[in-house]
């Protein structure tokens, strides 16, 4: 045991997580969520909400501890948000009152940890296997960003990068002629292959929201969503809209779109008929690359349906907290 142990695992986290054979049997119960080892790592308990979480939940499980739910409504879709590196626990510099609001909202379900939203979401993940390569590419993609914006990096040197690989030089800031929805889009499209034609699968290398309602041999346009499918919103009276890729639905049976520049980042938004309460921009169509070969796992089952699009963000750390839905 090296000389450091003591204070390595000194108290942090919710509930004050101390001393090696705590951290050794947290670890264990933490191990079945997240593939972390907080005995190598054990500062994770301190910086990482999730983890904190976790650790608090196994210090119970292990000594037996019962705790009730509150009755919360909904406490299941929001027991386990990521809320981003800004929470400050034990460990560091501790803000008391966050760690008891934190403390009262995660451990009164302790014992439905299985039931976490975050849980769901790793199951879609492995569901999104077979279906919408590029999908994999654009979810990795908006965790890794976690919400920050196009102005400040490194979101902005990606979107930079997107609409440049359209052949766009503006900056992504430029609200006129900087929109990047559409460059993100067939950029991930971009990084796929087709097993078939060794070659990514059809896009234009466009940042025109509309691209896929004008280019036949490049998108078809199909009638039933599907995971992963472009949906395109146009304006009424102008040449310009947005577009993203189909996620899921809510329960409401808006379209849980996963899209960039969606409140000028990369994140999960829902949209009906219309993008907004101004009517501007309306639902024109679904569409996938034309060699893309649809089948029937790719058609929405009641796997793709949530409860609503920010719950997804927050359980995927992509803070920022509830979106405008803005798509310029």
């Amino acid at each position: 045991m090296g000389g450091d142990d003591g204070w390595n695992f000194r108290g942090k986290g919710l509930i004050q997580l101390t001393g090696r054979d705590n951290y050794s049997k947290a670890n264990v119960f933490t191990k079945k969520y997240e593939n972390v080892d907080i005995l190598a790592n054990s500062d994770l308990v301190a910086h990482d909400l999730k983890i904190a979480v976790l650790s608090s939940m196994a210090f119970f499980v292990f000594r037996k501890i019962n705790i009730k739910a509150n009755g919360t409504k909904n406490v299941i879709n929001d027991i386990c948000p990521l809320v981003g590196n800004n929470v400050t626990l034990a460990g560091g510099k501790t803000n008391h009152k966050e760690k008891q609001d934190a403390f009262d909202k995660y451990t009164s379900v302790v014992f439905q940890v299985d039931k976490c939203l975050w849980g769901k979401l790793d199951n879609a993940l492995k569901y999104m296997d077979g279906r919408a390569p590029w999908m994999d590419i654009a979810v990795n993609l908006a965790k890794e960003m976690k919400g920050c914006k196009e102005g400040i990096e490194p979101m902005y040197s990606n979107a930079k990068k997107f609409l440049k690989y359209c052949g766009n030089n503006f900056e992504p800031t430029d609200g006129k002629n900087g929109p990047w929805c559409a460059a993100f889009m067939n950029w991930t499209i971009g990084q796929t292959i087709n097993p078939i034609t060794n070659e990514p699968y059809k896009h234009a290398k466009s940042d025109a929201s509309l691209a896929p309602t004008s280019n036949s041999k490049l998108y078809k346009k199909i009638s039933e969503p599907i995971f992963g499918c472009i949906v395109v919103y146009k304006h009424i009276s102008k040449w310009k809209g947005h577009t993203g890729f189909l996620f899921g639905k809510t329960k409401n049976r808006l379209y849980i779109l996963l899209g960039g520049n969606q409140d000028n980042t990369i994140r999960f938004d829902s949209y009906g008929e219309y993008t907004s309460k101004s009517k501007l921009k309306k639902l024109y169509g679904f569409y996938v690359p034309y060699d893309y070969t649809i089948s029937e796992k790719d058609y929405l089952t009641e796997s793709d349906i949530y409860e609503d699009s920010n719950s997804i963000n927050v359980n995927f750390g992509i803070t920022g907290g509830i979106g405008t839905g803005q798509t310029t």
